[in-house]
């Protein structure tokens, strides 16, 4: 009820393990592959799997070098629980090491979530679906510093008729606030919910 934080070590965690199971996964056929006579097809088939290995090794290391740069970060709620015919305030504490933007956005959106089946029988999958119901956006078009520890109040007007928060009903809707800033080195992307 008072804010939400981010876990970028754990997000962080999560992409270093996936780049390290697929190094571990993939070694077995670059093996085949590059030491032991494989067949030309098979040189070929890993070729891809190993740029897809490099994509996310290079995501896991993004990763990294943001979570070290600017670590976790929050943002406080001006009161709770927020009422969606009345002006939403989010105040967003300014991360370590942010200092100067060259332009980003703040976005508060309202998302609904379901699950989608395809296929038939034993082939039968299920996957999740997003779809924005509204979105508020603050666009930042020109450099602005950051100073660490700095309190910015965002405040959004939702249109009348949009949907709360429910997490258990039938339909589940939910808010989350973005925010995308364009930095030297690695840009600084956190979602909160």
């Amino acid at each position: 009820p008072r804010g939400f934080h981010s876990h970028c070590w754990a997000k962080t965690a999560r992409t270093m393990g996936m780049a390290g199971f697929l190094v571990i996964f993939l070694s077995m056929f670059n093996w085949w592959a590059w030491f032991a006579p494989g067949p030309l097809m098979v040189k070929l088939i890993v070729s891809l799997f190993d740029l897809f290995l490099l994509f996310v090794c290079g995501q896991a290391l993004l990763a990294l070098d943001r979570a070290i740069k600017f670590g976790n970060s929050r943002i406080d709620f001006v009161r709770f629980p927020y009422r969606a015919s009345e002006p939403i305030v989010i105040r967003w504490l300014t991360p370590p090491r942010i200092n100067r933007a060259a332009k980003g956005t703040f976005t508060l959106r309202c998302v609904k979530e379901w699950y989608e089946s395809s296929g038939t029988g034993s082939n039968r999958s299920r996957y999740i679906v997003h779809e924005e119901q509204w979105n508020g956006t603050w666009s930042l078009n020109q450099p602005e510093n950051f100073p660490p520890g700095k309190n910015i109040d965002f405040e959004f007007t939702p249109p009348a008729g949009v949907p709360i928060t429910s997490l258990s009903g039938a339909e589940t809707f939910y808010w989350e606030f973005e925010v995308n800033l364009s930095l030297p080195g690695p840009d600084f992307k956190e979602s909160y919910l």
